[in-house]
């Protein structure tokens, strides 16, 4: 995917400036530092493609929209596992009416027989 982004924006850098750029921003990922790796792999992603020729702007557009892609694809695809599992969202508290005896707000539970029958069966992980 480092390439491919490379080679679409036009980047300039040698042939091997993606693929260190990938060995540096996945190193980068060991650093403990905010949720998603954002900053320490985006800055040692485009540390990595200005190594090889790339100016400081083009490698810091490269090193986002790496970190774009790689977000967005990997959030789609676990919202797509999550959906196909038969997990939905929680609803908000009031648009559920409330049970009788359990209090206003709560949500009804369906029955345990009900839940096995509606499940969807689709593997999306290494139990398949």
């Amino acid at each position: 995917m480092f390439a491919t982004v490379a080679a679409g924006i036009r980047a300039g850098a040698e042939p091997m400036g993606p693929w260190f750029s990938l060995a540096a921003g996945t190193l980068a990922t060991t650093i403990p530092s905010a949720p998603g790796h954002v900053g320490t792999f985006d800055w040692f992603a485009a540390q990595g493609l200005e190594a090889y020729g790339t100016s400081a702007e083009v490698a810091i557009a490269f090193a986002l929209t790496v970190h774009a892609v790689l977000w967005v694809s990997t959030t789609a695809a676990g919202l797509f596992c999550l959906l196909a599992g038969g997990i939905r969202p929680p609803r908000a508290r009031g648009s559920v009416p409330p049970v009788p005896g359990r209090g206003a707000g709560r949500p009804r539970r369906p029955s345990t027989a009900a839940v096995r029958s509606s499940r969807v069966r689709i593997s999306c992980g290494a139990d398949s």
